[in-house]
């Protein structure tokens, strides 16, 4: 079986959505006859557990720098491969494929891997000027549309087209668009796996000011979220219904339930295209700003603005704007079906190993 090797980290900091979606791409790696095998820092024990239980072999990188750290400056010296990469690529050779899947995995690292002869998927959304892989990917929506100056040659993925989602929303694609109610009561709250400065907390105080009791909210958390039982605590004293579910099983079915998201720009809003769950996105980081403004100009989400400016005043005005518009959220949900079915990961599976058989064949004469 073709050895994969999938580089990505999670920590409270950077939160978990690369190596979730590193599981997920290995998932589709496995199902078309790949071995994948994870190389992953050991930051959140839980998580990894996760992976070992779903048969994925993991690989602590024990020695690898702070995935959360700031970045070098421009001109510094880059960190070579970790000393378990080196020797995984080593041993893999030329019969591998490698998934780099992290912002701090520069060019030069992204150089380093390639040079050891093994197919290179890069996946990256900040849009570097020169690609140095064999496949690049880029889910974000609009991204069909960028020019890059240095394509060398690689396979481009580009658009929510390659969207990397589990399996259960590939399923929820298939099961047909529920009604849309009048009034958006049933919400949903997602800030990501970690959500290290809180947002969540201030998400309610907004829900709080819709003064609306037949409120219901659910909130998503991971279990790297240090809020949990802050959270927890304000079940009973809220004059809506809250539920606060941390990583819960069935999370397609829980957005299908829902009947407005509110969400930070980053990969689950694909997920929530994909079964068709209308949103106000909330901007967390300076790379989910370009992926909001360009959706909420296609329509497809409403656009609250980026967290360090966002009153809950401002944010509850927001929700009750799209709850109050059916029609808006209805094009949304349609809108976004069409869009992302849920088959991303395959796609970007079958792209790698074709680009590693043709490298092969190139190599060795064949064909």
């Amino acid at each position: 079986m073709l050895p994969v090797l999938l580089r990505a980290d999670a920590s409270a900091r950077i939160g978990t959505g690369h190596l979730m979606r590193c599981l997920t791409l290995a998932t589709a790696l496995r199902r078309a006859g790949a071995a994948p095998r994870l190389l992953v820092r050991p930051d959140l024990p839980a998580l990894l557990q996760r992976a070992r239980a779903s048969g994925f072999e993991i690989v602590e990188v024990t020695e690898a720098p702070d995935p959360g750290a700031a970045p070098a400056p421009p001109g510094a010296t880059a960190a070579p491969l970790e000393r378990m990469v080196a020797d995984a690529l080593n041993d893999a050779g030329a019969k591998a494929c490698v998934v780099v899947d992290g912002y701090q995995f520069d060019q030069a690292y992204r150089a380093a891997v390639r040079a050891r002869g093994a197919t290179s998927l890069v996946i990256d959304d900040l849009r570097p000027q020169d690609v140095i892989a064999d496949v690049f990917l880029d889910q974000n929506f609009g991204a069909g549309g960028v020019a890059y100056g240095n394509s060398g040659g690689a396979a481009m993925l580009l658009g929510v087209e390659f969207a990397v989602l589990r399996d259960e929303f590939r399923e929820a694609a298939a099961v047909p668009a529920r009604r849309t109610p009048a009034r958006a009561r049933r919400l949903l709250v997602s800030m990501g796996g970690s959500d290290p400065d809180g947002m969540t907390g201030r998400v309610l105080d907004a829900c709080a000011r819709l003064d609306d009791p037949d409120l219901q909210v659910d909130v998503l958390c991971g279990a790297a979220n240090a809020h949990v039982a802050a959270l927890r605590a304000r079940a009973g004293s809220e004059r809506f219904a809250l539920r606060v579910l941390v990583d819960p099983p069935g999370v397609a079915a829980l957005m299908r339930e829902a009947d407005l998201a509110i969400a930070a720009g980053g990969t689950t809003s694909w997920e929530m295209m994909c079964v068709g769950l209308p949103s106000v996105k909330v901007v967390l980081a300076d790379n989910q700003r370009p992926v909001v403004r360009a959706l909420a100009a296609a329509g497809l989400c409403a656009d609250a603005g980026d967290a360090g400016a966002l009153t809950p005043a401002r944010l509850a005005a927001a929700i009750d704007a799209l709850a109050a518009d059916a029609e808006q959220r209805r094009y949304m949900a349609d809108e976004g079906r069409r869009r992302v079915d849920g088959r991303g990961a395959d796609r970007v599976a079958a792209a790698l190993l074709a680009r590693h058989r043709a490298r092969r064949a190139s190599a060795t004469g064949v064909g």
